[in-house]
């Protein structure tokens, strides 16, 4: 039965390379579903990177502070209107974001949304409120001080830096 020997050699054969091209594939798809989970993460640290700028960019401008990390109510009033802020803010720090200080504490009892024809009377301001819809976010509150100019006193507030992802 010498024919039958050469058979199983060439069946034996056949399940040799079937198993190793399965296992090729297996090795392929685990690579890429790693590689996959990886940019995602990195993708996740990028955005903590942009946000922890924002923030600190915020803090340290001397176009937002009075002194030491002290945000200027009045300042944040002006910058409301300045014409086409959020392009001009965008050129530092990219595209999708949005920044929002808001009083925790008010001696006045004003806790609006800041205009100039509510300014001092307002404990609210936003910047490029999300200009797009985005289902990934980053949020990140921080509490800060403000300082109210007309009333010359310090108050708490939160500063809120969203981050959008595409």
């Amino acid at each position: 039965m010498p024919g039958r020997s050469g058979q199983s050699n060439i069946i034996e054969y056949i399940f040799m390379t079937l198993f190793v091209i399965i296992m090729i594939v297996v090795l392929i798809v685990f690579i890429s579903w790693f590689q996959y989970t990886q940019i995602g993460m990195r993708g996740g640290n990028l955005q903590a990177e942009r946000a922890e700028f924002l923030m600190n960019y915020m803090i340290n401008s001397p176009y937002l502070v009075l002194e030491n990390s002290m945000l200027d109510d009045s300042k944040l009033t002006s910058l409301l209107y300045m014409d086409d802020y959020c392009n001009n803010l965008d050129g530092i720090f990219g595209d999708d974001w949005s920044l929002e200080v808001e009083l925790l504490t008010s001696e006045e009892g004003c806790y609006a949304n800041c205009t100039l024809e509510n300014y001092p009377c307002c404990g609210s301001w936003t910047f490029c409120d999300n200009r797009r819809d985005f289902n990934k976010t980053r949020n990140y509150v921080i509490p800060v001080n403000v300082f109210r100019k007309m009333s010359d006193h310090v108050e708490l507030a939160s500063m809120r830096v969203t981050v959008y992802a595409k």
